[in-house]
């Protein structure tokens, strides 16, 4: 029996003795496991995040024999964390957790075992093809009573976890929730554990690509979300990889009367709607609308009710949004709206980057005087605008420079091409625009 802590905690009608440790399996000769080593493996190592409330240590038994205890470090300014890393090019990582290697240099299973203080631990985060070959994955929800954010994301084989233990009662300060992890052979992959919006979160994501599979939208159990207690909570809501369509939508009980709190929502790569979803129109206290990944545009669709409310709108790695056209009229009403974002929609690509820019210099121009303050109390000046793509090559057409006939106050002249247009948008109407 492993007993780094001597503690007896009750769980889910069970009595728990000792840590407990997390069990991770993995095929390599070193660890942290490399991706190349379990790519087709039900188990794998890539990241790992513990941060602590306090200085503290934490175990790693190898199952070679070696047993290690580290120390809690400061890392990006961020006080008490341990960062177990697969990526080599991260060195100040290893410096603080370096590699194990094996002596027997063989790329076989390994066991390993990691225990820690979890009266402690306020942030646990893992993702990215770490798995567990010991289902379910025991994280004891009652030995982490300060816990505040609780990571499981973009793990692909995680197919059973224990949540009837995870309660308003055992984590009282959870407010931060990622459940975006489970295999397809999961009881969720294709719809949401109800028990979780028990709690008073504020950050929930949630979703898995078998929720396209319900022939309704109430399949999926988001609809529980405006049911349940988070509901009095929820500021950040984002679905992820879902596959949602037009014909499910979104719940129809999901409306700002029901989720006093909803600002942001994030509708993200996986979901396959051809315009923003209707009942985003219900959600009137929006301040941020993110969609994300959608390839299926081809309109807007209509959320004219947010216009007093709505202050940053994105579209990331949309790829058809630039085909959409000039906004619709109602946005001409807007009020709050200070952001816009085509972050990595195409625009390394000249005719995509023209496209965008001419959307965005029509919505200006039609709308913002030549002349007031920048600083958000006149609708469309001191705007921004981010069309960077992560290769840095956005493809601006012409020169960045005054158009011909161009008067600072009086004449936007006569723009001949997209750099043009930048400039204008810049100095005449005071426009962030990120170009990199």
């Amino acid at each position: 029996m492993d007993t780094y802590n001597s503690k007896i905690i009750p769980d889910r009608g069970k009595i728990f003795i000792g840590a407990q440790p997390l069990v991770l399996k993995g095929v390599g000769s070193k660890f942290p496991f490399t991706t190349s080593n379990n790519s087709s493996l039900p188990y794998a190592v890539n990241a790992m995040n513990f941060r602590f409330s306090v200085p503290d240590t934490i175990t790693i038994d190898y199952g070679d024999g070696t047993v290690t205890t580290f120390n809690t470090f400061t890392y990006a300014s961020v006080a008490n964390v341990f960062i177990i890393s697969a990526n080599l090019y991260y060195t100040d990582l290893q410096a603080q957790h370096p590699v194990h290697n094996y002596a027997d240099g063989l790329s076989i299973e390994r066991t390993v075992k990691i225990s820690y203080n979890r009266s402690n631990l306020i942030r646990y985060y893992q993702s990215a093809n770490i798995g567990f070959s010991v289902q379910p994955f025991n994280f004891i929800w009652a030995a982490h009573p300060a816990l505040q954010e609780f990571y499981l994301s973009a793990m692909s084989f995680v197919t059973t976890l224990n949540l009837d233990g995870l309660t308003a009662n055992s984590c009282p300060f959870l407010k931060v929730l990622d459940l975006t992890c489970f295999a397809s052979a999961s009881e969720w992959y294709n719809h949401a554990p109800v028990s979780v919006f028990n709690i008073p979160a504020e950050n929930l994501w949630i979703g898995s690509p078998g929720y396209s599979s319900n022939t309704t939208i109430n399949g999926t159990n988001l609809h529980e979300i405006a049911n349940y207690p988070i509901k009095n909570y929820l500021v950040n809501l984002r679905l992820t990889s879902m596959g949602l369509t037009d014909t499910l939508g979104l719940p129809s009980n999901w409306t700002s009367t029901n989720l006093p709190a909803l600002r942001l929502l994030q509708i993200s790569a996986g979901n396959a709607y051809t315009s923003i979803p209707a009942q985003v129109n219900s959600l009137t206290l929006l301040t941020q609308l993110i969609m994300s990944g959608s390839t299926a545009l081809t309109a807007y669709g209509n959320i004219s009710a947010l216009k007093d409310s709505l202050v940053t709108l994105d579209w990331q790695s949309s790829t058809t949004v630039y085909s959409l056209g000039n906004y619709p009229s109602y946005f001409d009403t807007f009020t709050k709206l200070r952001s816009i974002s085509y972050a990595n929609c195409g625009q390394s690509t000249q005719s995509v980057c023209t496209a965008i820019v001419d959307i965005l210099y029509n919505l200006v121009t039609r709308n913002a005087p030549l002349t007031g303050a920048n600083n958000g109390t006149v609708p469309y000046r001191g705007m921004t605008f981010n069309l960077t793509v992560s290769t840095g090559t956005t493809a601006v057409n012409g020169t960045i420079q005054a158009p011909t006939g161009f008067v600072l106050g009086s004449s936007n002249g006569s723009p001949a091409n997209t750099g043009e247009k930048i400039y204008i948008l810049r100095n005449q109407y005071g426009a962030t625009v990120l170009i990199t």
